[in-house]
């Protein structure tokens, strides 16, 4: 008798779906968070990307004031906070003639003519291309009469101009699973 209802119990499979689902419900949907959070992250870094791109066709195409421009990018920034979790650079970088006399064969120096950044932002995202020593007001950087050095990934001809266009931004992701704590999202674009 005891053998048969244990035969019987055993062989009942009501329920057991109910029971794999309760195990299994935990990792789904941690799983399905980190792939949410992934998912914004990428999409947040596509949208530094195209800032960084849109910003430098900008600076370079226009003569318009550089706080307009990071004015611009900003409010097109959505859904990122650039007010409070992101910051924008806009550098100018000239190619400068190590010897003004040398005529063929020069060594060509790329130096800082000038840089701004957002008026309102995340202040501890620093400039990857040139730390500003000092800011004066509207974001404008009081770049030292020297021009300092730096190094760019592209050789400049005595003269040419580019600008670089930074974009970096504290992404937090929403449950952690997969990244935790903030991670720092950069996109820079030379033009």
């Amino acid at each position: 008798m005891f053998a048969r209802r244990l035969h019987a119990f055993a062989a009942d499979t009501r329920g057991a779906s109910l029971v794999e689902l309760a195990l299994m419900l935990p990792f789904m949907l941690t799983l399905v968070m980190g792939v949410i959070d992934l998912g914004r992250a990428i999409q947040f870094n596509n949208i530094l990307a195209n800032m960084s791109r849109e910003g430098a066709n900008l600076a370079a195409r226009s003569s318009e004031d550089p706080q307009f421009i990071i004015t611009a990018l900003s409010t097109t920034a959505a859904p990122l906070e650039m007010a409070t979790s992101g910051m924008i650079y806009i550098t100018w970088i000239t190619g400068v003639k190590l010897d003004p006399t040398c005529v063929t064969g020069c060594t060509i120096q790329t130096r800082v003519t000038a840089q701004s950044r957002a008026v309102s932002g995340d202040g501890t995202l620093a400039s990857r291309v040139y730390t500003c020593p000092s800011w004066g007001g509207g974001g404008a950087c009081n770049v030292p009469s020297s021009q300092p050095l730096v190094a760019i990934s592209m050789p400049l001809k005595d003269g040419e101009q580019v600008r670089i266009v930074e974009v970096s931004y504290h992404y937090t992701p929403m449950a952690g699973y997969v990244m935790v704590g903030t991670q720092t999202l950069y996109a820079d674009t030379i033009l």
